[in-house]
This record gives C-alpha cells, sequence and structure tokens, in this order.
C-alpha cells in the first residue's frame, strides 16, 4: 500500500511539473508575441517571427518558390505557408497603411495622406499561389487537403471598409490560427506528407526569384 502512495505522490509531481512547464511556455511565447507585435519589422518576415512564438518553424515556410504551371519557366512565390490540422494557410502579407477600400473582385485602393493609390486585390493576388499550392497537392495524390488564402496587413495604422474573415490585421493572426487549428480537416500523417511535399517542390536559387521578379509573379 505504501509503495502505491508512494507512485501516486510522484505522479502527482510529475503533473504538476508538466502543468507548470506548459504554462512557463505559453506565458513566455505570449510575451515574445506582443514583443514583435510591438517592435517587429512590417514585412512577411516579421509575420513569420510572430508565427515562430506560438508554432513549429517546420510547419511554417517563407518566401517559397512553385513551379507556375502556366508558364514553363516562371514561378510563383508565396509570403507564408502554414500547415496545421486545419489545412494550408497560403498568407499574402501587406504593409500597407491608411483606409482601404477592399470590394471583393477587382483593385483596392489606399487613402492616405490625401493621396489614393490602388493596387492589386491582395486575395486575387493569391489565387495563383493556392493554385500553385494545389497542384502539388493533386500529383502527390492529397487534393482534399484545405488550402485558405488568408491576407494579413501588419501596419497597425490600417482599417479596411469591409470586413472579411480571412482578412486580418497582424495582432489578429494568432487567435485566428488558433480557431483554425481547432479543426481537425488533415491527420497528423498527412501534416507530415504536406511538408515533405513542399520541399520536394520548392524551388531555390537567385535565377528562380529573377525570373519570378521579370514576369511579375
Amino acid at each position: 500500500m505504501e509503495i502505491f502512495r508512494v507512485i501516486l505522490v510522484i505522479l502527482t509531481i510529475i503533473g504538476c511539473v508538466s502543468l507548470l512547464l506548459y504554462l512557463v511556455l505559453k506565458i513566455r511565447a505570449t510575451i515574445n508575441a506582443e514583443r514583435i507585435l510591438k517592435y517587429g519589422k512590417q514585412s512577411d518576415h516579421f509575420v513569420y517571427d510572430l508565427m515562430c512564438t506560438t508554432y513549429r518553424k517546420k510547419y511554417i515556410f517563407r518566401n517559397v518558390y512553385f513551379p507556375d504551371d502556366r508558364y514553363g519557366d516562371r514561378t510563383v512565390e508565396t509570403d507564408i505557408i502554414f500547415v496545421c490540422k486545419g489545412g494550408i494557410c497560403v498568407i499574402e502579407v501587406k504593409g500597407i497603411k491608411g483606409f482601404i477600400e477592399n470590394p471583393i473582385k477587382g483593385d483596392w485602393n489606399q487613402f492616405y495622406n490625401n493621396n489614393v493609390f490602388m493596387f492589386q486585390n491582395p486575395f486575387e493576388q493569391n489565387v495563383s499561389h493556392i493554385k500553385a499550392v494545389k497542384n502539388i497537392l493533386i500529383r502527390e495524390e492529397l487534393p482534399n487537403i484545405p488550402v485558405h488564402n488568408i491576407v494579413v496587413f501588419t501596419d497597425k495604422r490600417v482599417k479596411f471598409k469591409f470586413r472579411e474573415d480571412m482578412l486580418l490585421k497582424a495582432d489578429k493572426l494568432l487567435p485566428f490560427l488558433h480557431d483554425l487549428n481547432k479543426n481537425r480537416f488533415v491527420s497528423r500523417q498527412e501534416i507530415t506528407n504536406v511538408v515533405k511535399i513542399i520541399r520536394k517542390y520548392q524551388v531555390k536559387g537567385y535565377n528562380t526569384r529573377r525570373n519570378n521578379i521579370n514576369n511579375g509573379g
């Protein structure tokens, strides 16, 4: 009987230590995220660093180039790809500030300092990136993995005319991904396979970047 009590005490201690360690890591991740949001640079690298405070780096890809099936020697560049239980998040990052007029279709307008600047709808810009991801999934016989079109604006001084579920400010990104990750659309093995597929098909090198830029990818 005494042995069972000792085992129970040991298990209780282990449980308490594990819980304490989890809380410490959780608090640490929150502090790091807040620090990055406050001082981080307004770029895709900033978003990458933010996501790395909560998720493992091997599931997050930054500035990945994929072959563009529409053209023989062209590539498309994705800002951020995140693989999780909720699917694959293809994230387009924008550092634009001011008031944004954002219709569902067509170009968007930025109103800032009494000036109006037109720029491509980032959701439409992201379509070719998503298509490239879906193409490699089809090739590897994983056509049913959900792929999400997400746009993140990193500047705090931005407001949108219309709300959209996948249109986020940087400080809303982690809560959004937390909720998305509650969905179990993708199994652990499928996540591992998708990571391998991305590494298999991503294209590296200066010539790739030059082709992408010269061709407006």
